[in-house]
């Protein structure tokens, strides 16, 4: 393993996480971030494809690496550190992460839990059930470690077997004691930031 080079795959680019990107790239002889894909119309009418300064090199899945080119990539950086954004979202990094297990590469997941109010078919639900999240199960012992956001992200990584030395919680959430946080300034006030306005987060 060379702990030098650090490969991130992602879904698509964002503006929220260049700066990290531009941080870590100072960091490692080697980095470079792979997207799944390109924004989708909804994202650039929220302005995700405005210009960003980018101080590190990108690939785009399909784009840039075809299938044959995408399996000598991951050949050729088997070496490499890697971080994958979920496990079957992509269907582009579940198969990324069967060819890291097969190289034998070093990776870690990053991931937030699933949607639950995802609408899917009965085949759908029957084919991520019985066949995806087992497989998932088998591919995802070989990690390094588990990048989970908030407490929901360590409770998915749970329920997938992930033993919990093996997770890192970080992001969004903090445990602070009701009563306590009520009595520290009664004059005020709290604002709380939700980003993206969805129904999973109860609006």
């Amino acid at each position: 393993m060379n702990a030098n080079s650090l490969h991130i795959w992602m879904n698509i680019p964002s503006f929220h996480q260049n700066d990290l990107f531009n941080e870590l790239s100072k960091y490692f002889g080697e980095f470079e971030v792979i997207y799944a894909h390109e924004h989708d119309e909804n994202r650039k009418l929220q302005g995700w494809n405005s210009q960003i300064i980018q101080n590190y090199p990108s690939k785009i899945i399909r784009k840039d690496l075809n299938l044959l080119k995408l399996i000598g990539y991951l050949f050729s950086k088997r070496k490499s550190v890697h971080i994958v954004n979920g496990i079957w979202a992509e269907p582009a990094f579940f198969f990324v992460i069967i060819l890291l297990n097969i190289f034998g590469a070093s990776f870690l997941i990053y991931s937030e839990a699933p949607l639950t109010i995802k609408k899917r078919t009965f085949i759908k639900k029957t084919f991520l059930k019985f066949l995806i999240k087992p497989l998932s199960k088998l591919l995802i012992i070989r990690a390094k470690g588990f990048l989970a956001v908030s407490v929901l992200g360590v409770d998915y990584f749970q329920s997938l077997g992930v033993q919990p030395r093996k997770i890192y919680r970080f992001g969004y959430f903090r445990n602070i004691k009701l009563n306590t946080y009520k009595n520290q300034i009664p004059q005020r006030i709290n604002l709380i930031f939700i980003g993206q306005l969805i129904e999973l987060k109860g609006i």
